[in-house]
């Protein structure tokens, strides 16, 4: 498949595997993107280096800091050469905040390739982060898997607002758009990044 293709084929994986998208819980939804990752490749992105990607994230993020978010990224680096040729599909799950959780506090684990697979699912599973939610159900939120672009910024302040304004620009109703700094292999610096699970209310 092509890297253009990521929401179609995942949504296919999860019908062949008798599973809904409203459904997942903190479990099936790593297992469900890490056995994605693990079996369907990407055509146009360059696996050998780091072109295809697992991120797994956690953390209280939102304003009011009322919520834990638990996600599990497929990251994907295309070699088109065009401006836009990073894209992230997200399955992210919102969590109440519990008393315990700032102690788990904010992080994130890549798997750089699908052979770490079982090893990055042996990690995920016993992480503290999965720990704390894996008794809870995510909030009544309806969510919509979306792929999304990211808009790179490489050098000063200046751009890195740039390309946030963009990237608020061209993201749908709902998206949280919120800067990050890559890691582990990934060496373009501060990106800008819109969520890939939009949320409405029922």
């Amino acid at each position: 498949m092509r890297a253009a293709d990521l929401e179609i084929a995942f949504r296919r994986c999860l019908e062949s595997r008798c599973r809904a998208l409203d459904d997942l819980n903190a479990t099936t939804a790593i297992d469900a993107m890490t056995t994605f990752y693990a079996h369907h490749r990407v055509t146009d992105a360059d696996l050998d280096s780091d072109g295809d990607m697992l991120l797994f994230q956690w953390g209280i993020y939102g304003d009011d800091q009322q919520e834990f978010v638990y996600d599990i990224t497929r990251q994907v680096i295309t070699d088109d050469g065009d401006d836009d040729n990073i894209r992230q599909l997200s399955l992210t799950l919102h969590y109440p905040m519990m008393p315990t959780s700032p102690n788990i506090g904010n992080g994130s684990q890549w798997c750089s390739h699908p052979e770490q697979a079982e090893h990055f699912l042996s990690l995920v599973a016993h992480h503290p982060a999965t720990s704390h939610v894996l008794t809870r159900s995510p909030a009544p939120y309806r969510g919509h898997l979306r792929p999304c672009r990211i808009a790179e910024a490489r050098s000063t302040s200046d751009a890195l607002k740039s390309a946030e304004a963009d990237v608020r620009d061209r993201a749908p109703s709902g998206i949280r758009v919120e800067t990050t700094v890559r890691q582990s292999g990934i060496v373009y610096g501060p990106v800008v990044v819109a969520s890939g699970f939009e949320l409405d209310r029922p």
